[in-house]
This record gives structure tokens, C-alpha cells and sequence, in this order.
């Protein structure tokens, strides 16, 4: 099978363009001890269920650039490692390359198109470095960053005993120009971001606006169109037990 960048793209484009009920899940999970993992689950099932959407996504995923042979049957449930990114730098564990991931679940007959980014961690400043590193080579991930929807300057996290912290240096929007802008302003109003924390302990209070709390979790929504267009953004902090 081939690996190709480029499906991601394409879908992207009419993810973004087409449909107004997009959700993007993000799961920040943290352990006692300051392991955790972090999960970015893209779900665009629905642009195969849109009969103005079926055949341009399972075209672009055929042929020369696509993952499919042409008039190959769409059916691809796999895990991506990408052991082939440089060293870590400085304190970042060293077998962080062995546990980054991208599960791809593309299928035709059940109309599946869904891609998850797992990213474990040692600690959770390496969030940022992870990110940065596969949007600077050649990578699936880098894809996902071209397209606004996973920009390291997004991925500041901080754990500060029993407090966590993102704290941003950019937007989820950086990459788009006004042209994009304005395109998502006519298809996206419904659209979502979700962010979800899981604490070790009962959370005390958090600075996240319109936060839902319940016991160890925060859960954010945001609509996605006012990240894009930069009147909201994902920064916040979490105090627990």
C-alpha cells in the first residue's frame, strides 16, 4: 500500500468547504506522575454519506497520488509509525518515535473516513516538540498542519504540580488566508472543536470559558469557525486535587 500525503489535503479542502457538521475531538489525558497521552480524532465519515461529496473523496483517493490503485476496492484500517523522524532533542524520551501514531480507518462499504493522531508522552511539554518536528518534514501530520487544523504554536502545555496550563503563541488559524477565511465563514457555522481533559485528580476550577465540569474532566466546545477566524482560542488552566 501506498503512503501518500496528498488524500489529506484533498479531504481537508472539502471537509472544511463542503460540510457544516464537522466535530475535531482533542483528548489531553494526564497521569499522576505526569505521563499522559493526547489523542486528535478527525471524523469526515459524513462526506461519504453526501452524495455531492462521495465520488470527489473516493476519486482523490485513487490513482498515481492517491493510497489506492484506481479501481481498487477502498478498504484500509492501519496504524502509521513515524520511526523514521530525527533524534529527540534534549530531555524528550528517546522512544518517543515508537509510540507517535496516526490510525487511518478509510472503508467504502461502511462509509468510514476517520484519522486519530496518538501522541504518548514522558512529559507533557513534549506535546509541542512533537508537533513542531512532524510539521517540518515530510509527514502525514504535516498534512493535518497545512490544512490549520494542528499547529504546534497551539500545542504549548504546561504541568505545574497540580495545575495544567495551555498557553499558546499562535492560532489554530495560521496557514489560511482571507480567501479561506471567507469560504469557512459560508459553510462552517455549525462546525466544532472539542477539547477534553482528563486530570488525576477532581478538578478545582478552571479559567476555561464555558467549560463543562464533571469530577476529573474539563470539556471544552468551541464553534470551529471562530478558531479559524481567530475570535477564540484554546488557551486555559485547570487546578485539581
Amino acid at each position: 500500500m501506498k503512503r501518500s500525503r496528498l488524500y489529506i489535503p484533498v479531504l481537508l479542502v472539502g471537509m472544511l468547504f463542503f460540510t457544516g457538521c464537522l466535530d475535531i475531538i482533542e483528548t489531553v489525558s494526564v497521569n499522576k506522575d505526569g505521563t499522559g497521552n493526547y489523542k486528535l480524532n478527525i471524523d469526515m465519515s459524513s462526506l461519504l454519506s453526501d452524495p455531492s461529496m462521495n465520488g470527489l473523496v473516493l476519486s482523490s483517493l485513487q490513482g498515481e497520488n492517491g493510497l489506492f490503485e484506481q479501481g481498487q476496492e477502498i478498504e484500509l484500517d492501519t496504524v502509521l509509525y513515524f520511526t523514521d523522524m530525527p533524534a529527540p532533542e534534549g530531555n524528550i524520551s528517546a522512544d518517543i518515535w515508537e509510540k507517535v501514531n496516526m490510525k487511518m480507518k478509510i472503508s467504502e462499504s461502511s462509509g468510514a473516513l476517520k484519522t486519530e493522531i496518538v501522541i504518548p508522552f514522558n512529559d507533557i511539554s513534549e506535546l509541542e516538540y512533537v508537533i513542531s518536528t512532524l510539521s517540518s518534514y515530510d509527514s502525514e501530520v504535516a498534512a493535518i498542519t497545512e490544512g490549520g487544523l494542528l499547529n504546534p504554536s497551539t500545542m504549548r502545555f504546561a504541568l505545574d504540580k497540580k495545575k495544567i496550563s495551555r498557553s499558546n503563541t499562535g492560532a489554530i488559524n495560521e496557514g489560511l488566508n482571507q480567501d479561506d477565511l471567507a469560504m469557512l465563514q459560508m459553510f462552517m457555522t455549525d462546525a466544532t472543536y472539542t477539547t477534553v481533559y482528563e486530570v488525576p485528580g477532581k478538578v478545582k476550577s478552571t479559567s476555561f470559558e464555558n467549560a463543562q465540569v464533571d469530577d476529573k474532566t474539563v470539556t471544552n466546545s468551541y464553534n470551529l469557525l471562530e478558531l479559524m477566524q481567530g475570535n477564540a482560542n484554546l488557551d486555559g488552566s485547570i487546578s485539581f486535587k
